[in-house]
């Protein structure tokens, strides 16, 4: 690509790059950092960016599979116009993700550094890259399979992004992964080796990994590491002892995980703000604080082996078509289920848990009964609720209670029997 007139450079700084698509779309896709620029300031690349061509990058990456879908449909059908595959692509799969990697390519371009590169700031170059190349006399950097490490290969410096979404697995004498390293990269199958004790804070933010690897080795797992992720797949090691907070939030499409570690602490809201079908994987005794706060989750069915449900850890869940809860459940802590007042869905529950009845949104039923009639069933006889509880449990009911039809008597019946019964509650607390 013809840089002439695109780069700010003062005193060997490159303080701004910007691009010309044109010259993309003629296929110049090498950008090349002339000999002299010795450090790469942040924000150099912001203009690319933030351009269009790196949001219609983004926009197919987070929405490949309906690409995929699309591509499988475009297979089938035997378009006219005839595509050369390569050697070893025949299943229809295998031609529909070239038919995307194929597109992706044309948008895609390679980033040469000098010799006399030394530094390159956080955030400073451009998100979605096919390659980094790096001058083989360059004396802090080098480029393995385009991947960017310093000289020594001990840091993994910048992952370009994507490159025909392979597996790959980060080499085993990288000890430390630079922050952002992995922003916005799409990977097939990756594998963090265990020489890496400590996965950065928000190293993986916003990534595509259909599969997440973590081996033996590694032992923590920093705040917001993945936010933002689209990742179906996730086996962590044995040898893991703490989750930072937030790690997973945001993310879409988690399908399973799988943690050996019998001795982990993990931090809130892990998996708050993201979107998932089921929670059919979570692995761990307890759901802790705010696990699942905000999330869009379509049926909450806890699994079997759960035995405690932190503050908030479904609160704000409204699209939730129901809950249920296994015996294994012995805590349930207030909010748990702060899903709103007006939230009806239906409820499953243990008898062993009725005591914990008003720790659920007012308006629900449970077990296809109204809360009044199953409290008195409640094993637990000495269980005294918190009068915090109690007092947003009563003005809820206050709040709903004037919104009911004229002719809903039996929902207004059974809430201000509600009221009865916490009143009682209340004396006795």
């Amino acid at each position: 690509m013809n840089m002439e007139g695109l780069m700010d450079i003062e005193g060997g700084v490159l303080k701004r790059c910007a691009v010309d698509f044109q010259q993309i779309d003629d296929h110049a896709r090498m950008i090349s950092i002339p000999e002299g620029v010795s450090s790469i300031e942040r924000g150099a690349f912001d203009e690319y960016n933030s351009g269009e061509n790196s949001k219609g990058i983004a926009y197919i990456l987070s929405h490949r599979d309906y690409y995929l879908n699309e591509n499988r449909k475009q297979v089938n059908r035997r378009q006219p116009v005839k595509i050369y595959y390569p050697e070893g692509v025949s299943t229809i799969t295998d031609k529909a993700a070239y038919m995307l990697d194929r597109d992706m390519d044309v948008r895609l371009m390679e980033l040469s550094f000098p010799a006399s590169l030394e530094k390159v700031a956080e955030g400073a170059l451009p998100v979605y890259l096919k390659a980094i190349n790096v001058h083989e006399e360059n004396e802090v950097f080098k480029s393995v399979d385009g991947v960017l490490f310093s000289k020594d290969g001990k840091k993994l410096i910048k992952f370009p992004g994507y490159n025909s979404f392979m597996d790959y697995s980060i080499p085993e004498d990288v000890e430390e992964i630079a922050a952002q390293a992995f922003n916005n990269a799409a990977v097939n199958k990756l594998t963090i080796p265990g020489t890496i004790r400590k996965v950065p804070a928000g190293c993986f933010r916003n990534s595509v990994i259909e599969e997440l690897e973590i081996c033996e080795g590694t032992e923590e797992i920093g705040e917001e590491a993945f936010e933002g992720s689209r990742i179906k797949e996730i086996r962590l090691p044995s040898t893991l002892r703490k989750i930072g907070s937030f790690a997973f939030r945001g993310c879409t499409a988690i399908k399973s995980i799988n943690c050996e570690s019998e001795d982990l602490q993990i931090g809130k809201g892990l998996f708050c703000e993201g979107k998932y079908d089921d929670i059919s994987w979570w692995c761990w005794e307890e759901i802790p604080k705010a696990a699942f706060l905000n999330a869009d989750i379509k049926k909450i069915e806890i699994p079997k082996g759960v035995e405690a449900i932190g503050e908030y850890a479904f609160a704000g869940c409204y699209t939730a078509r129901r809950v249920s809860l296994p015996e294994s459940v012995k805590v349930i802590n207030p909010h748990s289920f702060d899903l709103g007042p007006t939230w009806n869905r239906p409820v499953t529950l243990p008898r062993s848990l009725y005591h914990y009845l008003y720790r659920f949104p007012a308006c629900i039923t449970v077990d296809r009964k109204f809360r009044s009639e199953l409290w008195e069933k409640r094993e637990n006889k000495d269980f005294a609720e918190d009068p915090e509880v109690l007092l947003e449990q009563k003005k809820a009911i206050e709040d709903y209670l004037p919104k009911l039809r004229v002719m809903q008597f039996t929902e207004k019946n059974e809430l201000k029997k509600q009221l009865q019964q916490i009143g009682l509650m209340m004396n006795n607390s």
